[in-house]
């Protein structure tokens, strides 16, 4: 049967502003895969490089910059949506952020291990 007020049928729940709860969720499971993706594809990388004259100390710095920057910048991502979680109201500047913290996170994910351990890779064949 068709309902006369519109909005209220089976298509309303798709038009819905996610809360904000639901967004601190979906942002720290992204936080979490891309840190994932970010210790392996530096590990990898890292030991890729070991062979190169004074490679041998990258798979430790590469330890030493998850634990040290990587690891204490997703724990204050996650803070802050938990944070929005609890004081903003769904809307779609809320959801713009969401989309705009999770393509940062990823990004950064995946361009950082390649540039910083190129830039050790250059800084080992100059000297």
């Amino acid at each position: 049967m068709a309902s006369l007020f519109p909005g209220t049928g089976s298509f309303s729940s798709n038009l819905t502003m996610p809360n904000g709860r639901r967004l601190a969720r979906g942002m720290s499971r992204h936080a979490s895969g891309a840190m994932l993706v970010f210790a392996a594809w530096q590990a990898w990388l890292a030991l890729a490089l070991a062979h190169v004259p004074g490679g041998a100390s990258l798979p430790w710095a590469a330890l030493a910059l998850l634990v040290i920057g990587a690891i204490p910048l997703a724990r204050l991502l996650e803070r802050r949506w938990y944070r929005l979680a609890v004081d903003a109201f769904p809307s779609p500047a809320l959801l713009r952020a969401y989309r705009r913290d999770r393509a940062l996170v990823w990004a950064l994910a995946i361009i950082m291990p390649p540039l910083w351990l190129s830039a050790a890779w250059l800084l080992a064949n100059l000297f």
